[in-house]
């Protein structure tokens, strides 16, 4: 009898544990998010922005081809800080990994052409961009800046 119950016990603790995985990408870009949110001058957010961006990509650009660093490590995609860039008509998600094109209008991106920056954060960037993130950067920039991207896209 009393084995039997240290046998539950012991299967009732290994699967509350099992239950509890802690992700410690979540936890680094939560930090990041509120390291952002302290930041007041919009040319430091966006050189901040530019670090987060690399920083996640860690690519090596050799002519005419991008290796990842990395690329396979599952946990990479679990929970990822997304960035858009939108104007009044359009938007693209600054992504490297997925368009690494996008790294030719990343030079441009100033204080002049990036009116505003929005952050959502949790559980709201889940509702609205889908679960695998840990919130969302939108910058709201001029209409030059777009068009420029989407001719690179």
């Amino acid at each position: 009898m009393k084995h039997s119950i240290v046998v539950v016990l012991l299967m009732l603790v290994n699967c509350l544990s099992a239950q509890e995985k802690t992700y410690p990408r979540l936890k680094e870009n939560q930090k990041w998010l509120e390291n952002f949110k302290t930041i007041s001058a919009k040319g430091a957010k966006i050189d901040f922005i530019k670090s987060k961006i690399y920083s996640d990509t860690s690519f090596l650009s050799f002519r005419n081809r991008i290796i990842l660093d990395n690329s396979r490590d599952p946990e990479k995609h679990v929970c990822k800080i997304l960035f858009f860039l939108k104007s009044k008509k359009h938007h693209c998600e600054l992504d490297l990994e997925t368009k690494p094109s996008l790294s030719k209008v990343f030079d441009l991106i100033n204080e002049k052409n990036i009116q505003e920056i929005e952050v959502i954060e949790l559980p709201e960037s889940a509702a609205l961009f889908g679960s695998n993130n840990c919130g969302v950067i939108i910058l709201n920039c001029d209409k030059m800046l777009m068009q420029k991207a989407r001719n690179v896209l």
